[in-house]
């Protein structure tokens, strides 16, 4: 297994000295069949990496490369379909999904990467701040932020408006004795500008599967020629996927949870996600994310921080921290809003639905109460039926509030103590049928007169279209005063 320099990219100011390239790639992807995992660390601790099945990954923590580095790097040129590092270069535009990623500049030396998580706070990588690989932050406060979110420096943050940085209480330095709790956590003295996306904490399950978008603005390369020097930028994020593919391991605590996520570089011969997708780590992308997408909506899923054997050559591996390891340190800096969550049902823009129309959607996580809005407009400015204080993750609409043949539009909003988060898709319509259409077909008709009468005597909701607990003769004479009409 090779060693690297230090994962942040060290720079003057005017430009930056990335890493030096590393081997031939043909001495990428050495085989370690045969190597058996120890049962113990050097230090007599168990070693609660091992598992047979994989003895790639199953080193102690003790010979991980000292500060590996990562950095967004291309595939082989001749690949299918060939790739370059200026093919992945993302464009720094709103209307990237990755606009909000940042950029770091510490001390007026080092470079990371960082994602922030709400108004005020950012994630970024404890060894980006850690100078002498001891646990402690030898720059206070001294950084620069950058964002490109609307072209090259659109909003910078200088030190002064930074207030604090949190570094994990459990941090050592990086491979010191492991390369647990490398995380911290940046605060800043005021509101990031409403155009700089946040980026939720991943708070769901795990699995090998997952698809991560890493997004950074460190060294770049690819897998044939190696690193390019010089090529770590202010400005210039570039992106690539990968799976957690190798697993989640690294439990330095014995507790049985998982802190690190690790994956695998692969070429177009051997799977992975495509020669133009599939990307490795580098120096400069330290800090920076590992995203998920849930619900077309980007989460941070883990902060990039190491790479191992012979990088950036394929073969190699790379991974980081998983975030949600880390709740109970995020959640005691970070007061929390409630999570990212969409409406379901009904769909949007669905048609024939009740006037008592039943509304549902995604627990969001963290949420307290909800509060249901209904209006005639699609800005919800003219509200016809407002409910505040719902527990649960649906509600039905009373009786006699919305009106036959007409098209409402809808939105909920979580809420806990520290704020609030409206649903990601933010406003459905839909159109309700006549009284009387029981079926929901669209018209009143012979078919929802036998459901009414077998419905009579009963207490609803079917049936009951009047809305006054029982299904009765009320209720009929609404059916047969529009039996055979329809919304059309």
């Amino acid at each position: 297994m090779t060693r690297t320099s230090k994962l942040f990219t060290a720079m003057t100011i005017a430009a930056c000295a990335s890493a030096a390239i590393a081997g031939a790639p043909t001495d990428a992807g050495q085989s370690l069949e045969g190597v058996a995992p120890p049962t113990h660390l050097a230090d007599g601790r168990v070693n609660h990496q091992l598992n047979p099945d994989d003895p790639f990954r199953l080193l102690p923590l003790s010979d991980l490369p000292d500060d590996i580095i990562p950095y967004i790097i291309a595939g082989t040129p001749a690949g299918p379909p060939p790739d370059s590092p200026t093919l992945r270069i993302d464009a720094n535009s709103p209307f990237s999904e990755y606009s909000g990623t940042a950029q770091l500049f510490i001390g007026g030396a080092f470079l990371c990467t960082a994602t922030p998580v709400a108004d005020r706070f950012l994630i970024s990588a404890g060894h980006c701040v850690d100078a002498n690989d001891n646990g402690t932050n030898a720059f206070g406060t001294n950084i620069r932020i950058t964002f490109n979110v609307s072209g090259d420096n659109s909003t910078v943050i200088f030190p002064s408006g930074v207030a604090a940085v949190y570094v994990h209480p459990d941090f050592t330095g990086f491979n010191n004795p492991n390369i647990n709790d490398d995380i911290i956590i940046i605060e800043l003295v005021n509101d990031l500008p409403p155009d700089i996306t946040r980026y939720p904490v991943y708070r769901g399950s795990l699995s090998t599967g997952a698809e991560l978008e890493m997004v950074g603005y460190g060294t770049t390369g690819d897998a044939v020629n190696g690193f390019i020097n010089g090529s770590a930028s202010f400005n210039t994020k570039r992106r690539g996927r990968n799976n957690p593919d190798r697993g989640f391991f690294a439990d330095d605590e014995g507790s049985g949870a998982a802190e690190l996520f690790q994956f695998d570089f692969d070429n177009f011969l051997s799977g992975g996600l495509g020669n133009d997708i599939e990307t490795t780590l580098g120096g400069g992308d330290s800090g920076g994310p590992s995203y998920i997408n849930v619900g077309g909506n980007l989460q941070l899923y883990g902060v990039n921080t190491f790479g191992a054997g012979n990088t950036p050559f394929f073969g190699s591996l790379g991974g980081g921290i998983l975030v949600n390891a880390y709740l109970d340190f995020i959640d005691l800096h970070i007061s929390p809003v409630p999570g990212v969550f969409n409406l379901t049902a009904p769909m949007c823009g669905a048609i024939n639905q009740t006037p008592a129309v039943f509304l549902n959607w995604d627990g969001a996580t963290l949420a307290d109460t909800y509060t249901v809005t209904i209006a005639d407009d699609i800005g919800l400015t003219n509200v016809v039926y407002s409910q505040a204080g719902i527990v649960s993750s649906d509600h039905s609409v009373p009786t006699g509030v919305l009106n036959s043949c007409t098209t409402y539009f809808w939105s909920v909003t979580a809420i806990n103590a520290n704020g609030q988060s409206v649903a990601q898709n933010a406003v459905c319509s839909f159109t309700t049928s006549i009284s009387g259409d029981l079926n929901v077909d669209g018209i009143v008709d012979s078919a929802d007169l036998g459901g009414l009468i077998g419905a009579f005597g009963g207490a609803g909701p079917f049936g009951d279209i009047n809305g006054d607990g029982v299904v009765d003769s009320a209720d009929l004479g609404i059916l047969i005063a529009n039996f055979g009409g329809s919304c059309i």
